[in-house]
This record gives structure tokens, C-alpha cells and sequence, in this order.
């Protein structure tokens, strides 16, 4: 039976009441705010567990908000600083990930010194802010300092198995990749891991991907095929994934299609297989134009075995896509429409409202039939959507002028009601 309104709240959470979950967590603060003060552990506790489900749902603002909060509470006594630089790294931990990068710094370095001051420099404690602050700095490309808090955060925290060695590793690696070149051996020390640490290791490094680094974070990944091949095969599949994207990213692509075959050669299911040739067809598009026709039949010849309509949708209309670019209208309009047929029979609405703008987008030279997909397409896509801006820019196109004409002209009759109102409104508060 929850009994804590943390408890309470992760109930709510589970069952998807998210606003009530928030609701329960701010009478929380409220409560400890009044019965405590803003300088009780009760009072940041709150606070800190209310930031941590607004990170859950994305909404970064309010847990950095949240957190502020928790960092301003004065807590007299050794539980109160260890709280307290808790607090203070969780906030520089959000601040970062937010893009906030200069002031992450200024938090992290805060925290670092109470570290030190609190625990003693080379501990354990002290150790995990020096990893904390190389994260920062590495997002700033400050990477020799980043380099020297690992190699320091690792003494300590290597003799004792410490969990955070595996990430002061993994980003160790990149700053060494990055520092000394890709060809610079960065793993050394993993052999001596027990597997449990060596397997967060490799997660950890497998994080990196979207970190900035794509070079030296595919260099590192590619250093870590043997040894995960060797000791942790079973995670060879998420390797190879990061592998890909890392390639990608590095404009490599013909690592990234090797990776690729590697992995669908692992797929667990026919399904994941489909998924593989997609990304395969499209990376070799660009790379290898003769594979990719073999790639797209490959994977339409198995996504029309498998009882997955919405993977199916996907496998056309991207099919049919890519024999449009390729000027091959015959062949790509019967996929494009069947992706379209296929969805709406299904009630695939996101897959429906792709399908209409792919195909909406291929129909352009003959505009009215173009536009109604279009249109449609737009009305279905979640807001903020990627794939907006480049649907909208199609249908403008295909919009006859007199439209366009109409739609400014009515956007002028609402900016002009709106300042008459505004004027009507002064009138009336206005004294004789």
C-alpha cells in the first residue's frame, strides 16, 4: 500500500495520472514548506523527488525549477552536505543535459569543492563530482581537463569496484580517442573488470553516441568489438546499433552498413530483421546505390510476411520513396498508394498520416489530387512533428495562389479585429 507521497505519486505515474502524480508531489513541497521550512531535509527531499518525475516526463524546466529549490536549502550537519551535494550535482546533471552548459559548469565545480571539503580529496565521494564535472567540460570540448578529473576520479574509485567507474571509463575513452587520435588504444583496463562492471562499461560508451563526438565515439565503439564478442556476446546487438549510428553521424557509411549486417544477422525476430533492412537500404542509398534496390526487396519480401501492418506500412511507403528518387514512378506509386490503403484500413493514424504526405509529395505535379493528401497528412501529424515543416513546404507549393491570397487576407482580418478590439477596450477604461 503506498504510504509516502513519493509512493502515492510513482502509483499515479504507473498508471498514467501523470497530472495527478505532479499534484501529489507540489502538496508534498507545499506541506513540507509550511510544517518545516525551506531549510528542512523534509522540505528538499520534496523538491528533489518532485524534479525527478518532471524529468520522467520530460518537462525539464520544471525539474530544474524544482531542483533550484532543493540546492537552496541551508541543512546544517554532515547529512545535511551530503544531501546538499547530491542536490547539487542532480542540478548540474539537468542544467546540462538542458543545454545550460556554462552554468552546469559553475554548479558542478560547486560541488566538487564541497566534495572535497565534505569527503577529502582522491575519496570516493570526492571522485564521483570529478566525473560529474569532466561530463560538462566535455560537452564544452574542454577535454584535457576532462581527461585529468577521469584519470584522477578512476584511482579512487578502482580499487574499491566503485558503479561510476564504468562511466569515468567510457568517457575516459573519449577523450583519449579524441585527444590522442582514433587509433590510440583507450580500454586497457577493462580486461581486469568484473563482468557485471565491464557490461555497464560498455553501455556507458554506447551513451556517448549523441554527445557531440562522433568520430572518436565510433573509434571507441569499434575498440570494444572484440572484447564484448568475447566476454558479453549477448550485447553485441545494442554494440552494433551504436556502431551504425555513430557511423552515421561521422559520415562513415560504410561502417555504418557493416554494422548493420552484423546486425541483422543477430535480429531476435523477423520484425527487428525488417527494421535492420530499412536503415540498411537507406544508408546504402547513399553508399552503395546497387545493394540498396537488393536491400529494399529484401526487406518488402519480409515485411509482407510478417502479420505487422504498421512495419509493413513503413516498408512501402520507404520503399516507394526511394524508387521516386530514383525516377522510377511506375514501380514506386502502387507501394506509395498501398501504404496509404493499407494504413487506413488498419487505423495506423501516425503511419496513415506519413503515408499521405509521401504520397502527397509524389503526386506534386498533379496539385489538387496532392493537395487533399497533403492537407489530410498535416491534420494527422502529432504537433511538432519533424516531418511538419517539410509537409507544410510541400503543400504550399501545390496550393493554388488565390489560397494563399484568401489565408492572408483572413489572417489581416483577425490582426485588424484584434487592434479594434484592443482600441474598443482602451475607449471603455478610459475616464471623461
Amino acid at each position: 500500500m503506498a504510504s509516502t507521497p513519493w509512493d502515492k505519486a510513482l502509483v499515479k505515474f504507473q498508471a498514467g495520472d501523470f497530472d495527478e502524480a505532479v499534484a501529489i508531489l507540489e502538496r508534498a513541497v507545499a506541506q513540507a514548506e509550511k510544517a518545516r521550512g525551506v531549510d528542512h531535509p523534509d522540505f528538499a527531499q520534496a523538491c528533489a523527488h518532485l524534479a525527478e518525475l518532471q524529468t520522467a516526463l520530460g518537462d525539464q524546466d520544471a525539474a530544474i525549477t524544482a531542483m533550484r529549490r532543493a540546492v537552496a536549502a541551508h541543512m546544517p550537519g554532515p547529512p545535511g552536505q551530503r544531501d546538499h551535494v547530491g542536490y547539487l550535482l542532480q542540478l548540474g546533471e539537468l542544467l546540462r543535459e538542458s543545454g545550460e552548459v556554462d552554468e552546469a559548469e559553475e554548479v558542478q565545480r560547486e560541488g566538487l569543492a564541497a566534495r572535497e571539503a565534505l569527503f577529502g580529496a582522491g575519496q570516493p565521494g570526492h571522485a564521483v563530482g570529478q566525473v560529474a564535472l569532466a561530463e560538462v567540460l566535455i560537452d564544452q570540448n574542454a577535454l584535457p581537463e576532462a581527461a585529468g578529473l577521469l584519470e584522477a576520479a578512476l584511482q579512487a574509485l578502482w580499487k574499491l569496484g566503485h558503479p561510476a567507474v564504468a562511466r569515468a571509463l567510457a568517457l575516459r575513452a573519449l577523450c583519449i580517442k579524441a585527444i590522442e587520435g582514433e587509433k590510440t588504444e583507450c580500454f586497457q583496463p577493462l580486461g581486469a573488470l568484473p563482468a557485471e562492471l565491464f557490461l555497464d562499461t560498455v553501455q556507458q560508451a554506447i551513451t556517448l553516441v549523441d554527445r557531440g563526438h562522433p568520430g572518436p565515439t565510433l573509434a571507441l565503439l569499434q575498440e570494444l568489438e572484440g572484447r564484448v564478442s568475447e566476454r558479453q556476446p549477448g550485447a553485441l546487438r545494442d554494440l552494433y546499433g551504436a556502431i551504425a549510428e555513430a557511423a552515421e553521424l561521422s559520415g562513415e557509411g560504410l561502417a555504418a552498413v557493416a554494422a548493420l549486417l552484423e546486425l541483422e544477422a543477430l535480429a531476435p525476430h523477423p520484425s527487428d530483421r525488417v527494421e535492420v533492412l530499412i536503415r540498411l537500404a537507406q544508408i546504402q542509398a547513399e553508399v552503395q546505390p546497387a545493394q540498396a534496390e537488393v536491400t529494399w526487396a529484401r526487406a518488402l519480401a519480409a515485411a509482407e510476411l510478417l502479420l505487422h501492418p504498421e512495419l509493413l506500412v513503413t516498408t512501402r511507403r520507404c520503399a516507394g520513396e526511394w524508387l521516386a528518387e530514383q525516377g522510377r514512378a511506375a514501380e514506386a506509386e502502387p507501394l506509395l498508394r498501398g501504404a496509404v490503403e493499407l494504413a487506413r484500413a488498419e487505423e495506423l493514424y501516425e503511419a496513415l498520416a506519413r503515408s499521405l504526405i509521401s504520397l502527397g509529395i509524389f503526386l506534386r505535379d498533379d496539385p489538387s489530387a496532392a493537395r487533399v493528401l497533403l492537407e489530410e497528412g498535416i491534420a494527422r501529424l502529432p504537433p511538432g512533428d519533424d516531418q511538419l515543416e517539410d509537409a507544410q513546404a510541400a503543400l504550399d507549393a501545390v496550393r493554388p495562389q488565390d489560397d494563399e491570397d484568401e489565408d492572408e487576407d483572413a489572417a489581416d482580418e483577425d490582426e485588424a479585429d484584434e487592434d479594434a478590439a484592443d482600441e474598443d477596450a482602451a475607449d471603455e477604461g478610459q475616464t471623461p
